[in-house]
C-alpha cells in the first residue's frame, strides 16, 4: 500500500495465442449461447454469483450454457448446462475464450487493477461483462455496477444480449484497446 509511482508497466499479451476467431466475429452463433468464466473457489472471485445469474438467465434463454475454466466438475454435477474445462497452457486457454459468446468476471477485490482474464477475453474477441477491471470501460465492455450481486449480472447480461449493434461496437473498441498490451 505504501508503493507510489507515476509509472506503470502492464503485463503483456501474446497475440499469437490470444486472438479473435474472425469467422465468429462476423457471424451470429447458430448453436447454444455460451457464457464463460474462470472458476475459482475463493469467494472474492465471484464464481457463485455468476452461477446464480446463469440459473436466472437460463429461465428465459433455454439454449444457454455456462463454461467454467478450471472449475471442479463435482461442484456442478447436478447442474444442467454447466460444463467445466481444464484449458492448461495459453494455447488451450485462448481456445477456451474463443469458444465463448460472453465472458463474465464478477471478482470484487482490487477493483480497477489490470485483470488478465478480462484482457485475454477481449483479445479473443469475446464480449466482456465485468466488474470494473482495467482496461474495461463503458466503451469496450459491459460493466457490472454492483459487486456480489447476481441480479446486476443478470441485468448487465440482458443489456449485452439485447443490443447486438452496441455489442459489435464494444467488441471493435475492445480489440483496439487491448493492443497496448502487445
Amino acid at each position: 500500500k505504501a508503493l507510489r509511482s507515476s509509472r506503470v508497466l502492464y503485463p503483456g499479451i501474446d497475440f499469437n495465442l490470444f486472438y479473435p476467431d474472425a469467422k465468429r466475429l462476423l457471424e451470429e452463433n447458430e448453436g447454444p449461447i455460451i457464457i464463460g468464466t474462470i472458476g475459482r473457489k475463493e469467494p472474492n472471485k465471484g464464481t457463485r454469483y455468476i452461477v446464480e445469474a446463469f440459473q436466472k438467465i437460463k429461465k428465459n434463454i433455454p439454449n444457454l450454457e455456462l463454461h467454467i475454466a478450471f472449475g471442479e466438475p463435482l461442484e456442478f454435477i447436478d447442474q444442467k448446462d454447466i460444463h467445466c474445462f481444464q484449458p492448461h497452457g495459453d494455447e488451450a486457454l485462448g481456445g477456451f475464450y474463443r469458444s465463448l459468446d460472453y465472458y463474465i468476471c464478477a471478482s470484487y477485490v482490487q477493483i480497477g487493477a489490470f485483470h488478465y482474464p478480462v484482457v485475454e477475453a477481449m483479445s479473443c474477441g469475446v464480449s466482456v461483462i465485468t466488474t470494473q477491471y482495467y482496461p474495461s470501460n463503458e466503451a469496450n465492455a459491459w460493466i457490472i455496477k454492483k459487486v456480489q450481486d447476481a441480479d446486476d449480472i443478470v441485468s448487465t447480461f440482458e443489456k449485452a444480449y439485447t443490443n447486438p449493434v452496441l455489442k459489435h461496437q464494444k467488441l471493435k473498441q475492445s480489440l483496439i484497446d487491448v493492443r497496448q498490451f502487445e
